[in-house]
């Protein structure tokens, strides 16, 4: 039975929570509340919760460090709870995809958010499920940086529930979750 990984990327700190670049923290707890996995522990930068299923453990992570230096925490809970490089799934923020586009990139070389760089870094590989949560495009005379750190508009934030649920339904495919343990 394989443990699966789902990490959600994202910068700590109530300045940034309703930021674009926390979509994969709110997607996390998203996918948390739905498979009712409890995000309560706390180890090596990362707040994460787990759960068995009758097929094998599911963790659900958000890395506590700043989204483009997640590769240190997701390689040390990868490590220490067992996960194998194919069993992990990491939802990101991706400003060249439009908004509300959620799917996979199998490609890692089509990806040039920093964090999924520099996990690929870590783990030595990018065989990794990578979910792309399109928060594009850049719009004119908008820096990078202030658009990422900056929340979405209320329209955005109406769609939430159906993109969450896009993203579930690739998470759950991924997981093959079959009932708790």
């Amino acid at each position: 039975m394989a443990t699966k990984l789902i990490v959600g990327l994202g910068n700590p700190g109530d300045q940034f929570k309703n930021s674009r670049h926390n979509v994969g923290f709110r997607c996390a707890d998203y996918i948390a509340q739905k498979l009712e996995i409890p995000l309560k522990q706390e180890k090596k930068k990362s707040i994460f919760g787990k759960k068995r299923f009758k097929n094998g453990d599911v963790i659900v992570l958000k890395p506590m460090t700043f989204s483009n230096l997640s590769g240190e925490a997701v390689l040390y809970i990868a490590s220490f709870l067992k996960v194998n490089l194919e069993d992990i799934f990491v939802i990101f923020d991706d400003i060249h995809r439009d908004w509300g586009t959620v799917e996979i990139e199998p490609r890692l070389e089509n990806v040039t958010h920093n964090a999924i760089n520099h996990l690929a870094v870590a783990l030595k590989s990018g065989e990794f499920t990578k979910c792309a949560f399109g928060i594009g495009p850049l719009p004119a005379k908008s820096d990078d940086e202030g658009f990422y750190l900056g929340d979405f508009n209320e329209a955005e934030e109406s769609e939430f529930q159906e993109l969450f649920e896009k993203t579930y339904a690739l998470a759950a495919a991924f997981l093959q979750v079959d009932g708790p343990a």
